[in-house]
């Protein structure tokens, strides 16, 4: 959804490179040689997250969802919890979250760091489902 460090991209072709290095203007893209336009892989505020309508395919099938650690304030992410909660499947909407969101879209909420909480987590999802569901 918001692309890799390991990877550039090329503002003037469009390529997808795996790369190691540090990325700067002094850079010429392998693909269309252009000096400067190579830039990380990442998906900036303001800009469109990779593979959404995967992710919104994918949301309808959710049975459980987990949020850790964000402020859900970020569109569209800040509203797959919701939908997830929608969808009809009586979904497990849980939250590990140090300042838990109020949005009413979590079924549980674990209330601490993730270091803390996601450990516990995976102890609770591991009794519940055993191991076939991790």
């Amino acid at each position: 959804m918001h692309g890799e460090l390991n990877k550039v991209r090329c503002s003037n072709c469009g390529s997808i490179l795996d790369w190691s290095e540090d990325c700067s203007t002094t850079n010429i893209c392998p693909n269309c040689k252009e000096l400067g336009t190579l830039r990380p892989d990442v998906v900036w505020f303001g800009e469109m997250p990779y593979h959404l309508e995967t992710i919104d395919e994918v949301l309808d099938y959710t049975d459980i969802f987990i949020s850790i650690g964000t402020s859900s304030q970020v569109m569209p992410a800040n509203l797959f919890a919701t939908v997830v909660s929608q969808n009809g499947r009586n979904a497990s909407v849980i939250e590990v979250n140090p300042n838990p969101t109020t949005d009413g879209a979590f079924n549980q909420t674990i209330a601490e760091n993730a270091t803390l909480g996601v450990p516990k987590l995976v102890e609770q999802l591991l009794l519940q489902y055993g191991t076939k569901a991790i």
